[in-house]
Parts: structure tokens; sequence; C-alpha cells
């Protein structure tokens, strides 16, 4: 409070006055202190005292306003602290109550009714959030000089819903568009009442409200890569460089974590969080938001069918199906992201597809007025589960306790982690490319509205690339030959991770060239490392993509648009043609000086008609290769039947050129897994330096 105390511009009265001793003496006093010189001379220091008297001090008429506005700030805080104090009082005089009644009573300890009774004080007991939560004063200044005009504030949450509203329940359009007229409401009041010194402020949003709006304000900046001006930030701040930091630096700070009563917004917010900050490579802070969002989502019990009320009246049914209807299409959306985020992190799900009973998106649907595509979301939903269920069977740590009695010889944890690998591609094409990619075989995956469908294709095309990167081990090792059962369906695999690979490159390189690439997004520059990785492994074998260049250009570019995965990700292919020159048998180096406009040319779009025609299943992708026989497949040649090498220049590799080989291999893998254990086809260390000897 000494910051608060007004300066006084006069004080009138003498500097010092008389002691007592000297008062009643009638004696001239030094008024030095402790004690005078009068008192000192006779030995009586201890009994001089100074009386206390008051002077007149003058001060602005400003400061006192402001120190009533300050006595009634804290009073009406107390009334609030008074109001939870007798709340509290009253729940637990209740609890006596009850207590004691239930004692009278002396009923049984199974009686449902009494037990309820005893305890119906429990939810009244609880602080209540309002109470929880103290809205930061700091952020009234922010609000007051720094809060965009509206205008602006709109079209960033238009570009964030057009870019997401397809896709994933992650925008309430109607309720987000009500917060901003109330915000921009409070803040007009907020003026307003400091421009009059009034005592008393407008009564804020709520913070879950608040954290909402800013967190799609910062995200809508980071889509569309831009600063807004800064407004009182020092140049040097990082809010001034970083697209959407100083919205998501105050989102942060408004996000209540211990928000008891949790709805759709505070989830909403969760994962608009985590969104923003993957972008930003933050794993870990991104792996708890998601986590917060799927528990409060199974505390709320989302994951579960509920049971309708009774004897509701039509307006009441309406209210409680619209409500369902979005808790169902958040819980779906809470479940795709965070399955797709614990797969990048090598990481167990939160929660299985087969924990869950409440309704797909598509089934039981009910009109809520937003225009969503619950069809894009259930799709997603089908590719999550086999998401979860692929990483747990070929990247989990438990795969020796799939035999008798536990105990596996390391040649049957590799027989038996290729078994998988293969049953999982084949159960994929079959249930999910031939079943649910079918209806999209002629669509067209450059739209002018969004990218749905192009960001189905690209999950797609990840998971095909993390079931059978694996399997690239056993390329370069001549002893393969002892745990393959099965060569020709081994180098199928491979094809397919390599066709997978090549796709995922072509679809990014249009989606660049026609304007729909996320230049700072994490799962776009992901994607684009994971296939150009598989295309070096590929490489080893003597094969040339014309598509790796291409691929290595259009990531260069987004690292140089101040994309922090993809400047990772050129740093470690910095690292991977630093050991390729230490290879003297292999005559292959990336070309990290490769420039985007060498490959593609962006266009302008216009209308409709100037969107070309593109999809995956249909596109010969000749700057890749050659397809034969019409069945999408790559032709390697890489096993023999006996599944010994059938290359001979690869045949005829040195044992130490091999071994280089596999480590930069074994290296790459790693890589695209962040902090999780990178999975080899040999198993242990151990275990590949007994291969080595064989």
């Amino acid at each position: 409070m000494s910051e608060n105390r007004p300066k006084p511009i006069k004080v009138f009265g003498r500097s010092h006055y008389a002691c007592t001793r000297c008062k009643i003496s009638k004696i001239k006093c030094s008024g030095e202190r402790p004690a005078c010189s009068n008192c000192k001379t006779v030995n009586r220091g201890s009994e001089c005292i100074y009386p206390t008297k008051d002077r007149k001090v003058v001060v602005m008429e400003s400061d006192l306003n402001r120190l009533y506005a300050r006595v009634n700030q804290v009073e009406m805080l107390l009334k609030q602290d008074k109001k939870a104090t007798s709340s509290i009082s009253n729940s637990i005089d209740g609890l006596k109550h009850s207590s004691e009644s239930a004692i009278q009573k002396r009923a049984p300890l199974t009686g449902v009714s009494s037990y309820q009774e005893a305890n119906s004080f429990g939810e009244n007991f609880l602080i209540p959030d309002y109470q929880n939560e103290k809205f930061p004063s700091g952020h009234y200044d922010y609000m007051q000089y720094q809060m965009p005009p509206q205008q602006y504030t709109l079209s960033l949450i238009d570009t964030v819903y057009r870019t997401y509203s397809s896709e994933f329940y992650l925008l309430d359009l109607p309720v987000l568009l009500n917060i901003v007229d109330t915000c921009y409401r409070f803040y007009a009041d907020l003026e307003t009442a400091r421009r009059q010194n009034s005592p008393t402020l407008p009564q804020p949003p709520s913070q879950v409200s608040l954290c909402y709006l800013f967190i799609i304000m910062a995200f809508g900046e980071q889509l569309l890569n831009i600063v807004r001006p800064p407004t009182n930030v020092p140049p040097n701040d990082i809010a001034h460089t970083v697209p959407g930091m100083r919205n998501y630096l105050l989102a942060s700070s408004l996000f209540p974590l211990n928000h008891e009563i949790v709805d759709l917004q505070f989830i909403q917010s969760a994962l608009l969080l985590a969104l923003y900050l993957a972008n930003l490579n933050r794993y870990n802070t991104v792996y708890n938001y998601f986590a917060v969002a799927v528990r409060s989502a199974i505390a709320n019990g989302y994951h579960r069918q509920q049971e309708r009320p009774a004897e509701l009246d039509p307006e009441e049914y309406k209210v409680y199906r619209i409500r369902e209807e979005k808790t169902k299409l958040l819980w779906w959306t809470v479940f795709v992201i965070d399955v797709g985020w614990a797969a990048k992190m090598n990481m167990p799900v939160h929660l299985d597809y087969t924990d869950t009973d409440v309704d797909l998106p598509c089934e039981n649907t009910f009109d809520i007025g937003d225009p969503f595509d619950r069809v894009i979301l259930e799709n997603n939903v089908h590719l999550a589960k086999y998401v979860a269920k692929y990483i747990r069977l070929i990247y989990g740590p438990n795969i020796r306790t799939f035999s008798l009695n536990y105990i596996n010889t390391d040649k049957f944890n590799q027989s038996l982690l290729i078994k998988n690998i293969t049953g999982c591609l084949n159960e994929l094409l079959t249930n999910f490319e031939e079943l649910i990619l079918e209806q999209y075989r002629n669509a067209n995956l450059i739209q002018k509205a969004g990218r749905v469908v192009a960001n189905l294709f690209l999950r797609y095309h990840q998971l095909l690339i993390l079931i059978t990167r694996p399997l690239l081990s056993l390329v370069f090792n001549s002893q393969s030959s002892s745990i393959i059962e099965n060569p020709k369906q081994v180098e199928t695999a491979i094809s397919k991770g390599i066709e997978a690979a090549s796709a995922t490159t072509e679809l990014l390189l249009r989606l660049y060239e026609y304007n729909r690439l996320f230049l700072s997004g994490f799962f776009d520059s992901q994607h684009l490392f994971s296939a150009i990785l598989i295309h070096i492994m590929a490489a080893f074998t003597g094969r040339r993509f014309e598509l790796l260049d291409a691929g290595i250009a259009l990531l260069k570019f987004m690292a140089s648009q101040g994309n922090v995965n993809a400047q990772n990700c050129m740093n470690k292919l910095f690292v991977v043609n630093q050991i390729l020159t230490k290879i003297d048998e292999v005559d292959f180096e990336l070309n990290l000086e490769a420039q985007i406009q060498d490959y593609v040319t962006v266009k302008e779009i216009n209308t409709f008609s100037d969107l070309p025609y593109y999809n995956s299943f249909s596109s010969s992708v000749s700057r890749c290769y050659q397809k034969e026989g019409g069945k999408g497949f790559i032709e390697m040649n890489l096993f023999d039947a006996e599944g010994e090498l059938a290359n001979p220049s690869m045949k005829n590799l040195s044992e130490n050129t091999q071994e280089l080989i596999c480590d930069v291999i074994s290296k790459i893998q790693a890589w695209d897994n962040f902090r999780g254990l990178p999975i080899s086809i040999y198993g242990t260390e151990r275990t590949r330096k007994y291969l080595r000897k064989q």
C-alpha cells in the first residue's frame, strides 16, 4: 500500500515539539531523540517522552479519490469473503444437523436414502469457482490499451473457424460471438470508469470465456503467420516476433486449472492452447494440455452414453439434445487429437476406443445449427482407433509378454514384430482404405473451402509410414533371412510405406502450390519430414526419388518462414549429410541447397475453376516412380525367395558399410519420435552385435 499513499504538497506545523518534562518545567527543549539534552544532563533520559500531534497536510483531490476507490474495492472484497464464510458456516451447520439427525434416526449403513441425506451438503460445501478465481489485475491494463479493434478480432475468429470448423469441434460460433460482444462492452465500460475515476469497476467476463477468446485470437494470428503491431511493448520482447504470442500468454494466464465445474469452453480452450504450442514444438506442455482436456472430458462422463431425463417438455428436450450433441462432437474431437499426439510422442493413449460407448459422430444426430462435417470426424475416429492399436503392437514396450510364460528369444520377438507389422498393414488396407477411403477415391484433395479431406489422407499416409518403417532395417543386413518367413510380404509392406511417403510429399507440394499449406504448422512439417526420412532410407537401395529433393526444398522454405519444427528437422538433415560423406561405398548425398522455386510455383486462385484435380489414388506421381500392374505398389525386388538380398550392389557392401547404414537408419528412425523409444527390427544392441558375428 505504500505506493498508493498520496504525496503531500505542503506540510504545516513545527519541525519538532518539546518533550513532556521540558514542557512541564517550561524550559527550552533541544528536541533530540530518543532523549533531549536536558533529560540527559539530569540522567532522566528514560522519562523523555514526546507527545504525538497531528500536522496539517495538503494533498491532491485526485489522490484522495483514488484512495476512496481503493477503500470501496477492499470493502467489496470483504463483503464477498463474508458471504463465502457465511456459506461455509451454513454448510458446516448443515453437516452437524444432518449428522445429528442420522444418529437420532439410527439408520442402518445400507440405507441409501439416509446416506444421501446425510451427505446432501457435499457440493454446497465446496468453495464456488467464482471465489476460487481472482481476475488478475494486470490484465485490466492490457484490455484497456492493447486490445485490437473488434473487426480484427472477428477476422481472426473467422480464420480459425474456416480452418477447423468442419474437421474438429473446437469453435462454438454463436457462443463465441456472444463472448466477443460481452468483452468489448466490458472494455468500453472499463474505459469510462477509469476516465471518470469511478470507485467501482465493471464486472469482467469469466476467466474461461476470456481464455477461450484470446487463445482463438492467438491461433488465428499463427494460422495467418502475422504479428499484430505492438502497443507499449519493448522491441526485444518475444511477443513482438512470434505470431499470436501476446494473446497466448494472456490466455494461458487466464486458464483456470482450479476450475471445478468444467464446461465445453474449458476443454476447447485446453485443446486450442495445446495446438498453438504444438506449432512451437513445446512437446511436454502440449501433452499436459491434452491430458487436461481428456481427463476433464472423462471426469464429466463425455465418453459414456448418458441416460436421458424422462418427461421433458419440447423446449427442455431441445436444449438437452443440443448439449448432448455438442458434448458428443467435442469428445470425439478430444479422442482423435490426443491419439494423434500420443502416436507422435510414442506414448500410450489416455483412453482406448473400446472403453467408450458414446454414439459416434454420425449416430443419432441432432441439428445444432452448425455446418459441422460429422462424416469427416467419424472417419478420423476410425483412423485414430487403428493408430492407437498399431502403435501399441509395433512400438509398445511389452512385446515380450505375447508368448507363453513370458519367456521369449530375441529371434521370436523379431519374428513376432514382423508378423505384427504385416498383419496391421493388411488389416488397415482392408478395413480402412477399402471401406472408409473408398468414398474419396474421386474427390479433389485441393479444395477452396478447406483441407479436411487432405488432412485425412495425410494422417492415413503417416500411419502407413509408422507401420512399415521398421522393416527398412531388414534391407541392409545379410542375416535377414533368419527372421523373414515371407520375404514377398515384407517387400510389399516396404513398397507401401515408400508409396505413402511419396504421396505425402506430392500432396504437400500441391497444397503449397495452391496456397493451402500451413507454413507454421507442426503437423504439415512433421508429415513432410517423415516422408523425407523414408525416401532417404530407401535411397540406400540404389533408387533415387526426385520427390526427395523437392520435399527437402519445401521443408527448407517452411524453416525460413519461422516454422520451429522445420528448423529442427533441417538441422537433423545436415547431420545425415555429414554421415553420408563418410560412407565411401554409397554415392549418395542430400541436396540441402535446393530451392522450392525450382520445383513449384505458387499460383493464385480466383475461382473454383482454377483449382486443379489431385487425388492420391488416381495420381501417377510421375516424378517419383512408375507404378506397375495398376496395383499402386513399387516393385523394389529387394529379396529373393529365400529372403536373401537380391540386389547385387547391396550384397557386395562391406560389413563396415552395412553397419554404418544400419546405424544411420537407426538414428533416423529415432528422430521421428520425440523422446520415445526407437524400434529396431533386431531388438537390443546385444542382439545386433550377435547377428553381425554370425
